[in-house]
This record gives C-alpha cells, sequence and structure tokens, in this order.
C-alpha cells in the first residue's frame, strides 16, 4: 500500500505537509511499506482495530505530534525510540503495557495518557527533563507514576481515576528560571495546577523535594488517602482537600502561605495542624472535631 511512498514533507497545503494520518483501516496490522518516507512531522493513528505494531514507520529525533486513539491490540512504540523532542504525545485507547520506548525522550510540551487498559507503568518518562503538561486519566492498570525529579518546567499535572495507583512521590525540583518579579523581589513560579482525584487505591502523596511554590492544589475523592506530604512547599495560590474519607495526617513541612484554603468532607483530619497557616480566605467544613485541650 506504501511501497511507492518517499516523502509526505512537500505537500502544496502547507498545513497538511509532514502529516501521516490513517484512520479506521480494518486491515491494517503495521506499518510496513514506509521504511523510506521521510519528512514525518505528525503522526495520527485512530481507530485502526487490528493494528499490533508500528514497524515500518521511521522518524527523526525531532516530532511534533503522535496521536494514538482507539488502537486496543497496538502493543509497542518501538519507532518512537528515536525520539528526544516531541511536542504532544496522546496515547488514548491503546495497548501498551509501558513506555519505555520512549527512554531517550527528554522534551515535550503535553503529554496525555487515557483510557488505556494494559497500561502498567510509564517509566519510560522518568528522564524528562523539559514538559509543560503531564495528565494520566483512567488507566485502570496503571500502577506507579516517576518522581518526575528533572522536570523542572512543569506547569499542569493531572493523576484522575486510575485505580490501581498505590502511591504518589513526586520531587518536582525549583524552575531554573522560572521567576517574577513583584515589588523589586525575584519569586519563583512553580507548576500552575496539580490535580490528584478519585484514585480508589491512593494511600500516600508526596509533592515535593525542593519547589519552594506552587498555584493550584486540587486533591480530592481519593477514598484510600492517608497521607499527604507538602516537602518544601512554603507557598501555595489555593489549595483544595475535599471528600478524602481516610485522611488522617497532613504534613505540611515548609508551607506558611495559602491564599485560598478550602477542606471539607475530610471525616478523619484534624485541621489544627492547618490553623498556623496564614491564609487570606478560606472554607474549612465538615472535618474531624478538634481534639479535646
Amino acid at each position: 500500500m506504501f511501497a511507492n511512498l518517499r516523502s509526505i514533507g512537500n505537500h502544496r497545503d502547507v498545513s497538511r505537509a509532514g502529516r501521516l494520518i490513517l484512520d479506521d483501516d480494518a486491515g491494517l496490522i503495521d506499518l510496513h511499506g514506509l521504511e523510506s518516507v521521510r519528512g514525518i512531522n505528525d503522526v495520527m493513528l485512530s481507530e485502526n482495530a487490528a493494528l499490533e505494531a508500528l514497524d515500518g514507520l521511521v522518524l527523526g529525533f525531532s516530532l511534533q505530534h503522535f496521536y494514538l486513539s482507539d488502537n486496543p491490540r497496538l502493543s509497542e512504540l518501538g519507532a518512537l525510540a528515536s525520539i528526544g523532542r516531541l511536542s504532544t504525545l496522546s496515547l488514548d485507547g491503546v495497548g501498551v503495557r509501558n513506555l519505555d520506548d520512549l527512554q531517550n525522550l527528554i522534551s515535550i510540551t503535553d503529554v496525555a495518557l487515557s483510557n488505556n487498559l494494559e497500561l502498567e507503568n510509564v517509566d519510560g518518562l522518568a528522564q524528562l527533563w523539559i514538559v509543560d503538561s503531564l495528565s494520566f486519566r483512567r488507566n485502570p492498570r496503571l500502577a506507579r507514576l516517576p518522581a518526575f525529579d528533572q522536570a523542572s518546567s512543569l506547569q499542569s499535572f493531572s493523576a484522575i481515576d486510575n485505580p490501581e495507583l498505590l502511591a504518589l512521590a513526586l520531587q518536582l525540583p525549583p524552575p531554573p528560571d522560572g521567576e517574577r518579579v513583584v515589588h523589586g523581589r525575584y519569586i519563583p513560579v512553580g507548576p500552575g495546577v496539580i490535580e490528584i482525584a478519585q484514585n480508589a487505591k491512593l494511600q500516600t502523596i508526596t509533592l515535593a523535594a525542593g519547589l519552594p511554590q506552587a498555584q493550584d492544589v486540587a486533591i480530592y475523592d481519593n477514598a484510600s488517602l492517608a497521607s499527604i506530604d507538602f516537602g518544601t512547599i512554603e507557598s501555595l495560590d489555593s489549595l483544595s482537600l475535599t471528600d478524602n474519607d481516610r485522611l488522617t495526617q497532613l504534613d505540611l513541612g515548609e508551607l506558611q502561605t495559602i491564599d485560598s484554603l478550602m477542606v471539607i468532607d475530610n471525616p478523619l483530619l484534624s485541621t489544627v495542624e492547618l490553623e498556623g497557616v496564614r491564609t487570606f480566605e478560606q472554607l474549612v467544613l465538615r472535618n474531624a472535631p478538634a481534639p479535646a485541650p
């Protein structure tokens, strides 16, 4: 099918140049025949029910977008082993168990992994150095996540509805040049959003080991969550802790200031320790009663 194809990088419509799209091909098992094709910048493979491998796809060091959607039998990503820089990686409904083929990837803008029924770990992303957004949603076998201890540019992190995730220990470093000037003072800027929710077996969360500041943190509806450690974070724009039925322990670490605080419906959590944190607005309701003096 692809035997005579040599390049897709010079399409007369610039917006379509370099784009490989294979959609709803019931007979597609692999990509043999593409070995000689060059100029690929974007890959979009969707609803290819029989696709098992990417054999035949040859990629360089850099790629713009790589989208896989509803390819349930696809169990390897070997074609991505050469990639060091990528703009967007989206895997939704594929059959891979791990991302070991991505071990050379160091720079990416957005990672979105969702509805991958066989995915057990994403250790192949552990070495990411430059990354803006990480999203892990509805991956029913995902048992662990890396610490992302080199991801100093991270702006958004979400882990939502991953029922086998037991612990989450983000060791986020401070941004190397992420500073803003406020009244003549340089203030480090951390992630804009951290959202951790609906992970049924998640028991412990550690958020930082060097990061002094983050912006908005929301941790909610984690039925087994027992403890949260804020590590080196000194200030947050907002913190929301809601509906964590077994949450009993908050290790505030260096945390001193929370502009907006909401702690609601954590029936085993005493909020006494939070009283020592400076807040500008707060809503604290239906948590454990304060211990008797």
